[in-house]
């Protein structure tokens, strides 16, 4: 089933970014209005955060995507169609620890061993023990498994791509951003912080802006301006930082103009564009899809690269869910049990597509039973 809007026809109408609408989808606490009914509690939470590409992923025992680590009489799951379905991810229990907080930590889940998630049109949960786990070794995908654009993904290929998560606790009051993870790339000061960011930012708002202008010519004293601010960047010390009000006066006048601009892609480019720098790098180091990748990456780009791997991606187990207004009647007495964002680093992404979630109802969660959970699509409006 789809939740959050139909899926959408295809048109030449821009759409809403991805990143907003799922911050939207699970809006934080903090965007409600102040007369607005309040939870009673707040639940424990744990965000699965990517880990970085520079630090050990050797010997991860949680992780999404790639392959499951199951005993080898491990039977694939497969759909109400009889195909095999996508393996998503697999979470170690023991990760799941007490929210430092609270102390609480969610009936029914085991201390140890594994929680796997396999999904299509529909999702099937299979519980490995500590005992099988330390027998297990990866398996890969049975021979009639679908292609993933069959489920609805823009991936190539049967497998998501493999990246190590740490689970992090938190009180979630309302399923949205948690407050540990704040958004590091809401403005340019915020992540453009030595000169070899800023050197690369400003040659690809150079690059788009001369293409997305109808006529680049009108625009030629603001380009000019970006040009030399290039120029500047270029000549001094990739690693060097950069000053803060230095760099906001280059973009007050690239601001101004965004205001004035109706195309969305020129806005985002003159407001400065991470995912674009994201973007280029996969372009130039081999699609960044594993840490040999992401050596050659220069030193000053790294911390933007750990920042941007690192970031809310809507990955969590349990928490309060989506607002009720957005899940079906099926999810009302459930429990969710876990949600995953539309991430274009573990290729969880579709046309439309702005997460997942997974729901199991209460009474079996609490006895440990995942036979019932529910996948629900959540799409753009």
């Amino acid at each position: 089933m789809r939740l959050f809007g139909r899926k959408n026809k295809r048109s030449d109408e821009p759409r809403p970014d991805k990143d907003d609408a799922l911050d939207r989808l699970w809006e934080n606490d903090a965007a409600r209005e102040p007369d607005e009914e309040m939870p009673t509690h707040q639940l424990a939470a744990w965000s699965l955060v990517l880990r970085s590409p520079y630090s050990a992923w050797r010997g991860a025992t949680s992780w999404l995507g790639g392959r499951p680590v199951v005993p080898i009489e491990f039977e694939w799951p497969r759909g109400e169609d009889g195909r095999p379905l996508a393996f998503l991810g697999q979470i170690n229990f023991s990760h799941i620890g007490w929210e430092p907080t609270t102390g609480a930590r969610p009936a029914g889940i085991p201390e140890s061993g594994a929680l796997l998630f396999f999904i299509g049109e529909t999702v099937q949960l299979r519980v490995i023990s500590r005992r099988e786990f330390s027998q297990s070794g990866p398996i890969v995908p049975p021979e009639d498994h679908p292609e993933l654009a069959d489920y609805g993904f823009e991936t190539q290929g049967k497998s998501f791509r493999y990246w190590p998560v740490d689970p992090e606790a938190y009180l979630d009051p309302a399923g949205g951003r948690p407050a540990f993870m704040p958004d590091r790339f809401a403005r340019p000061e915020d992540w453009i912080t030595n000169w070899g960011l800023a050197a690369v930012e400003a040659g690809i708002a150079i690059e788009g802006l001369t293409r997305e202008l109808k006529s680049a010519e009108d625009y030629r004293q603001e380009l000019s301006a970006l040009s030399a601010w290039a120029q500047r960047a270029i000549s001094e010390p990739p690693n060097a930082p950069i000053n803060v009000d230095e760099l906001t006066a280059a973009f007050k006048p690239r601001q101004d103009l965004a205001a004035r601009m109706e195309k969305e892609e020129v806005r985002r480019l003159l407001t400065g564009a991470p995912e674009q720098v994201w973007h280029r790098l996969e372009l130039k180091f081999n699609g960044l899809n594993s840490p040999p990748d992401f050596a050659d990456v220069p030193d000053a780009l790294r911390g933007f690269v750990e920042a941007w791997v690192a970031r809310w991606r809507g990955h969590r187990m349990f928490g309060s869910g989506p607002p009720a207004e957005y899940c079906a009647p099926e999810v009302s007495d459930m429990t969710c049990l876990a949600a995953f964002g539309a991430d274009d680093v573990i290729e969880t992404v579709g046309e439309t597509l702005v997460g997942l979630s997974v729901w199991c109802p209460r009474e079996e969660l609490a006895n440990g039973d995942f036979s019932g959970a529910v996948l629900l699509h959540h799409h753009l409006a």
